[in-house]
């Protein structure tokens, strides 16, 4: 090659003439480049309303709900009275 064409081309232009190549190139095949689907977990029971994971196995055991700062003051109040 010579030397005096390498000093003229506009080295600038070749990078973003590149970079828009990449890009053409990625449009068709990003999706294939993404992650799979990811796999939904197993259909087994689950445990709601408030009962443990007992009840699922027959046993009734109540879950307590947590008590908020907003009960346990009214519950001191209750009791200073």
């Amino acid at each position: 090659m010579d030397p005096d064409l390498l000093r003229r081309v506009r080295w600038g232009n070749v990078a973003a003439a590149v970079g828009l190549l990449v890009l053409v190139a990625l449009v068709p095949l990003w999706p294939r480049l993404s992650p799979g689907v990811p796999d939904l977990p197993p259909d087994a029971p689950a445990a709601h309303g408030g009962w443990s994971a007992g009840a699922a196995k027959g046993r009734r055991t109540r879950v307590r709900p947590p008590v908020g700062r907003r009960r346990e003051a009214a519950r001191r109040e209750a009791r200073r009275r």
